[in-house]
């Protein structure tokens, strides 16, 4: 196991619990857009999505690769890791169960973090980096569901991500259900708090 010194400055990304999941979903998308091209209009607008392992472990593999061509190359993908079937952290794949290693494979680059969750909602989760090539998975920060009030109120918003961002070198936010311009607003907040995470990567 290993984890990413804590010497670069905090930073913060946000982002929503599925682009299915939008408060505002029916506004949102056009009435005539194709189910699988959601994912491509959504990332148009935003930077990132976190994807509950109940939702994308039922699906065939190369779903993945397809949201991995479909979407720009600024965009990325947090992928739930139920932490009681959690793999073995060393690397290559025939460590690993297949599940993880077909999301590496399908997603790529854009496969940004794995998020293992607490045993309760107030304990927060853990980001780790995908094991790419020979590198074992490494832990890079940690995930919080944003608390209800402070997602319907930015100031309140603003305090709140001050408060958690520096207990990690990395803090993923999820939003749960949020409108469309709830989500616009809040992927702007860190950076003008100064804690934007212009990329998330494996450390070299």
């Amino acid at each position: 196991m290993s984890q990413v010194p804590t010497t670069a400055p905090a930073g913060v990304a946000v982002v929503a619990d599925g682009w299915w999941s939008l408060a505002d979903a029916a506004g949102y998308f056009p009435e005539d857009l194709p189910d699988d091209w959601r994912p491509v209009y959504f990332a148009n607008d935003y930077q990132g999505v976190y994807v509950p392992y109940a939702d994308w472990q039922r699906m065939p593999m190369d779903a993945l690769a397809h949201w991995h061509r479909d979407v720009h190359e600024g965009f990325s993908f947090y992928l739930e890791w139920p932490a009681l079937e959690w793999p073995a952290l060393e690397w290559p794949a025939s460590a690993a169960p297949e599940q993880l290693a077909a999301a590496v494979a399908g997603l790529g680059h854009k496969l940004a973090a794995c998020v293992r969750w607490g045993a309760d909602t107030d304990t927060p989760g853990e980001l780790w980096c995908p094991p790419r090539d020979s590198r074992a998975m490494c832990r890079i920060g940690q995930a919080l569901r944003c608390p209800s009030t402070a997602q319907r109120d930015l100031r309140a918003a603003a305090r709140w991500l001050q408060a958690v961002a520096g207990a990690a070198p990395t803090t993923l936010v999820v939003l749960s259900k949020p409108t469309s311009s709830q989500l616009a607003d809040w992927q702007q907040l860190p950076a003008l708090l100064g804690l934007a995470v212009p990329a998330i990567v494996a450390p070299v």
